[in-house]
């Protein structure tokens, strides 16, 4: 029989947190910093092709972020961490939108499933990576090919040289990988 949810109750800290940023007291980062190798690790797995130095910019640019946005924390929905771990994700969002927009396609399709499971039980989160890389492994090889060397920074002049086929091809291909995706993910 699988394991019922239990429902949310906010914890002491998560309140403790809540009244700290409604007074806008810089103590509330105490707190942040206990959480600050949990986003690293959440975001380092979602993440797995940015550097880790980026990475740990974009958590500090989250609590930064959380701590302005502080007023609209309700403890009630959500864990202090799992709302860190929100923000420094928007983070991470605005980021790769800018500057490297051809991996954000691939990164909100797992990082939806990610953010959702990494709190509720490791074995819950280690299920969700299996889940990824089979949805991965049941992309055919060309469009796998394209998203694996997507992932690793190339363009698609590079994917297309490498793989002996035209760009158009190659966005063709991104195109119905993601498209695919997103389908065996509302499965």
């Amino acid at each position: 029989m699988p394991r019922r949810a239990q429902p949310y109750t906010a914890d002491k800290e998560s309140l403790t947190a809540a009244t700290l940023l409604r007074q806008r007291n810089v103590d509330v980062f105490e707190i942040f910093f206990k959480y600050d190798a949990y986003c690293v690790a959440a975001l380092s797995r979602q993440l797995f092709d940015v550097p880790r130095q980026d990475i740990e910019n974009f958590v500090g640019d989250g609590m930064l972020r959380a701590f302005k946005r502080g007023d609209k924390y309700n403890p009630e929905r959500a864990p202090v961490r799992i709302w860190l771990l929100w923000h420094a994700r928007i983070e991470a969002i605005e980021f790769l939108r800018k500057h490297r927009p051809h991996v954000l396609k691939s990164l909100e399709i797992t990082t939806d499933i990610a953010v959702q499971d990494a709190d509720i039980d490791p074995e819950a989160s280690v299920k969700a990576r299996h889940l990824i890389q089979a949805m991965l492994a049941s992309l055919p090889e060309r469009q796998r090919a394209v998203l694996q060397l997507q992932l690793e920074d190339y363009p698609d002049s590079e994917i297309a040289k490498v793989l002996g086929i035209t760009e158009a091809t190659v966005r063709v291909h991104r195109k119905r990988a993601i498209d695919r995706l997103k389908e065996s993910q509302k499965e």
